[in-house]
């Protein structure tokens, strides 16, 4: 019960990271509770399950607004994205035994490649979700996804997690947590230092959404009406 109510925290955590809510910082602790959960069970199965319902219940918060297109087109997306920490969470439970800096590796190294596989596959993939968006949008943090990109905010903050996690189960394990919140830290600061600046002109560019004439529903010509609709507003 104890790692089910983790998994849960975690992923509520997560959720809350992202938009509507935006509480960015919570992208460093939502993934510690999962850490903790999945390196104390026993049962590779176990682990699997606690991976696959922190997943599922995580992209089914983050996309419930699929659900004005009905649980069709919703419920399977959760369930495919389950799949993906599923896997991810089996692999770090596999090396859990491991010396605390190997583990770490295995983690963030697992978590990245586990977001690159995802935002290509299947049907060119699904890249929402990527724990490096929510902790790329800081203030500081913007500027430098210049250099590392929202993949390099990824590595960071599964790194400051994974820290944790390790660290509250042993002391000794300090520097996991130290070394990349100060990289972290760093990084943050160059992007406030060194803020990108545009080296060309600037154009300003307005996108129209017109909408549906008949939303929620199908009606007659719908195609036409929404390109007619456009031709009006624009």
């Amino acid at each position: 019960m104890v790692a089910v109510a983790l998994v849960a925290l975690s992923s509520v955590l997560m959720w809350a990271s992202f938009p509507p809510l935006g509480w960015a910082p919570l992208a460093f602790l939502a993934p510690v509770p999962f850490f903790l959960a999945i390196r104390r069970v026993e049962r590779p199965l176990m682990a699997i399950a606690l991976g696959f319902a922190w997943g599922a219940a995580f992209f089914g918060l983050l996309l419930s607004w699929l659900m004005v297109l009905g649980v069709v087109a919703w419920f399977p997306l959760a369930i495919l994205m389950g799949s993906f920490t599923a896997l991810f969470a089996f692999w770090i439970w596999t090396f859990r035994l491991w010396p605390g800096w190997r583990w770490w590796l295995i983690a963030v190294g697992g978590w990245a490649v586990m977001e690159w596989v995802r935002g290509r596959f299947p049907f060119g993939g699904f890249p929402w979700g990527d724990i490096g968006y929510p902790a790329a949008g800081l203030p500081g943090a913007s500027g430098s996804v210049q250099w590392i990109g929202p993949s390099g905010w990824t590595v960071l903050v599964v790194g400051v997690a994974a820290g944790l996690a390790l660290v509250i189960e042993s002391r000794k394990e300090w520097r996991l947590v130290v070394d990349p919140t100060v990289v972290t830290i760093l990084v943050i600061l160059g992007g406030f230092l060194f803020p990108p600046v545009a080296g060309a002109q600037v154009w300003r560019t307005a996108i129209v959404q017109g909408s549906s004439p008949c939303p929620m529903v199908r009606c007659q010509n719908e195609n036409k009406r929404i390109y007619e609709r456009h031709m009006e507003l624009t």
